[in-house]
């Protein structure tokens, strides 16, 4: 009786390679076609077939071993017919009794597209990133949707060249008018996911050296040690920004982003510490707890405070700072066309703050105050200091404080 088994042409491919049979009778092996191809990341070799189960398996993997069951049927089905009509057939034959016919129904394997593998990868990362980072993926792809209708063919991964990086980021600055930070986390994010997409077999590797754009990180906006304190002393709130408020210190006093902020539970204090995972990195935490937080941290463990959206909670802490008076002029300058176009706006200083400004104090005020950098880093999960630095904005009064001890000299000496 015959038998066949299904093995790939070139096992370490860096992108699909076909799909061959081997059929064993009457003590001999014979090499059959298939007509398919799968990406080796696709192939679960000890079973001879597409992986069906596992993180970043492909919907049409089902259609492929549906496609070699029926192949295989078919094959030992002839050859059995064949035999018992006193030949044996060579593999030619069986192929050719095999193969699909034209408008059969063997299904089409679709062929993989980088439009319709990033809302996979969308997917994919839902249940393991916060909202806002999901959001800013959902961005570029968007981005990348829109752009690819301007080209004369649908994308395809053989287009993702250094000449449609040229175009794509032309089509953001030109025409999207991206600022140059917002324009470099675009091409950041298409390079994350076409990774994805090669360690996941839909693609052979994409070289994207140089798929950057020049830029300057805006300026970090944090509170001052007065304007903590004047959000800290509101009082006769409405019930939704007192909870706000809340919240906001919060992050203040802990640095946490919002997304491990909004997960806190009680058995993550141990004594006065507060130790967990990172959602957004997966680092280990470690946060003293101030006593200016033990009052928050028991409303937070009873129940009392609610958990709102990020933008509602945004929105909620521009109008606290504005409330407390936090309303100096403030310059904010954005780049465009790589740092050759700077824009510069005036805002009062309530209208720029938002959730990331309560991390960002807790950076700045913790150095301010001489905290050690390794314990402020445990505390925000920073891995070097250079990034640390961009949250370290040093204040006109520090400035003066550690100049004056550095020198020797007393306030007003002349």
């Amino acid at each position: 009786m015959a038998t066949v088994s299904f093995h790939l042409r070139n096992p370490k491919a860096a992108e699909p390679t076909p799909i061959f049979m081997l059929l064993y009778a009457d003590g001999k092996q014979t090499k059959i076609k298939t007509g398919l191809r799968i990406h080796p990341a696709q192939w679960n070799a000890p079973e001879q077939k597409a992986r069906t189960r596992g993180k970043g398996t492909l919907a049409t993997n089902g259609a492929t071993n549906d496609n070699l069951a029926g192949l295989a049927e078919r094959a030992v089905a002839f050859y059995g017919q064949r035999r018992a009509a006193g030949h044996l057939p060579t593999g030619a034959e069986v192929w050719d009794a095999i193969k699909p016919a034209v408008g059969g129904a063997v299904a089409v394997i679709e062929r993989p597209r980088p439009l319709t593998d990033f809302e996979e990868y969308l997917r994919d990362a839902a249940g393991r990133l916060s909202v806002a980072t999901i959001k800013s993926k959902q961005t570029t792809c968007g981005h990348l949707a829109a752009y690819a209708k301007t080209l004369p063919a649908p994308l395809e991964y053989t287009d993702l060249t250094r000449e449609f990086k040229d175009g794509f980021t032309a089509y953001l600055a030109n025409q999207k008018k991206l600022a140059d930070s917002s324009l470099n986390k675009q091409l950041k994010i298409l390079r994350e996911f076409l990774a994805y997409a090669a360690d996941h077999g839909r693609t052979a590797r994409i070289e994207t050296r140089g798929w950057s754009w020049k830029h300057k990180d805006a300026e970090i906006i944090a509170l001052t040690e007065s304007e903590l304190a004047a959000i800290q002393a509101l009082t006769d709130l409405s019930p939704r920004l007192e909870n706000a408020r809340h919240l906001f210190l919060l992050m203040c006093f802990t640095g946490l982003r919002y997304s491990d902020a909004a997960r806190l539970k009680p058995e993550y204090q141990k004594g006065d510490l507060l130790q967990l995972v990172a959602k957004k990195t997966g680092d280990a935490l470690q946060v003293y707890i101030r006593k200016a937080l033990r009052p928050i941290l028991a409303k937070y463990w009873a129940g009392e405070l609610r958990l709102i959206t990020l933008q509602c909670l945004g929105n909620h802490i521009k109008d606290l700072g504005r409330l407390a008076g936090i309303d100096t002029p403030t310059e904010v300058i954005r780049y465009y066309k790589q740092t050759s176009q700077p824009v510069r706006e005036t805002h009062p200083k309530y209208r720029l703050l938002g959730c990331h400004t309560g991390r960002r104090t807790f950076v700045t005020l913790s150095i301010d105050r001489g905290v050690a950098t390794d314990v402020v880093m445990q505390a925000t999960g920073h891995k070097n200091y250079k990034t640390l630095q961009r949250y370290n904005k040093t204040t006109a009064k520090r400035q003066v404080d550690v100049s004056r001890a550095a020198w020797g000299e007393e306030e007003g000496a002349g």
